[in-house]
């Protein structure tokens, strides 16, 4: 996928997640940035290097994961450490050291002298992510990072990516977990076909984008369709909403104004849940960033059309 005018700066001690649904442009990007693809113009400084005029030094602060395992199988977890450790610089008499530290934090200890060919699927993915961070490059381009990690062990890796960046790394992640970058990003962009739509924060932008609240409410069997219509009506007469699901025992709504006090509108539930015992439950939740994500992903015509467009014009530094 061709990408167009993205501009973007990330900050050391920042994790900038790069959203998008497939084929958005996420995977040109990284290539770009690593300079595996060129692109047709523009600029990338990393630490005052240009990745043109510099290829060397830029390419010397970064370290990469693929979204794809890169790995020799016939090679074990110290053999991989030991071989980048020596590529990035650190001293023959520290490479042990700092090969060992990065076994111990990514959990690689009981598979560390078996080929890489024989690992599981998380095992390899926590070995790439290793070699991404040894010896503690500047910024680190990390490509659906966790896929095929077990919940537990992705935990673990998102608190060692947080000391990383509490050391003063940058971290730019994709990754098709929401909860995973809502965990980890400072910042995040949303990329609709090639091209930067949205860049902020994951609060800022719900609230930026109207992603609003979710109201569920589950009633029980005893309910009468009058009760129903008579709860229906009290919440549009007392919240700016719209019903987005309506099924047996079952009503969702959707308020759209982030403006709307939680205090109004758990005040509005509670009153109707004292008023009519049918009501047997209720939820009032803050919209998600799938959410958002999936309102651009739909909104993809309105790229085109030049509406809802956020793009940086301005070319900065990478890290």
């Amino acid at each position: 996928m061709a990408v167009k005018e993205i501009s973007f700066r990330v900050k050391p001690r920042e994790c900038f997640g790069l959203l998008g649904v497939n084929g958005a442009g996420k995977s040109t990007t990284f290539r770009m940035l690593t300079g595996e693809e060129m692109s047709n113009s523009g600029i990338m400084y990393l630490k005052q290097a240009e990745i043109h005029s510099n290829r060397t030094k830029y390419l010397s602060e970064m370290g990469y994961c693929p979204q794809t395992d890169a790995l020799l199988p016939s090679l074990n977890t110290f053999d991989h450490l030991r071989l980048f450790a020596r590529l990035r610089g650190i001293p023959k008499s520290n490479v042990e050291l700092e090969v060992n530290k990065w076994i111990n934090r990514l959990n690689l200890t009981a598979c560390m002298k078996q080929p890489s060919g024989t690992y599981s699927g998380g095992n390899k993915r926590r070995l790439n992510i290793a070699m991404a961070l040894i010896a503690s490059p500047t910024l680190v381009l990390l490509d659906e990072p966790t896929t095929g990690v077990d919940p537990a062990a992705r935990r673990s890796l998102w608190s060692t990516l947080q000391s990383c960046q509490a050391a003063g790394q940058a971290i730019i992640l994709t990754s098709h977990s929401m909860e995973e970058c809502e965990a980890l990003c400072n910042r995040l962009v949303i990329m609709v076909k090639g091209e930067l739509v949205c860049i902020g924060a994951s609060q800022e932008l719900k609230q930026r984008f109207g992603a609003g609240y979710d109201i569920n409410i589950k009633l029980n069997p005893n309910r009468t369709d009058e009760d129903v219509n008579d709860i229906k009506k009290s919440i549009e007469m007392s919240l700016t909403c719209d019903i987005r699901d309506e099924n047996l025992g079952f009503l969702a709504y959707h308020v759209s104004d982030c403006s709307t006090m939680w205090e109004k509108m758990y005040d509005t539930m509670k009153s109707l849940k004292n008023r009519y015992s049918c009501i047997e439950d209720y939820t009032v939740l803050s919209a998600t960033l799938e959410q958002l994500f999936i309102q651009f992903a739909r909104g993809a015509a309105m790229i085109e059309s030049g509406e809802s467009s956020a793009h940086v014009t301005s070319h900065e530094e990478i890290a």
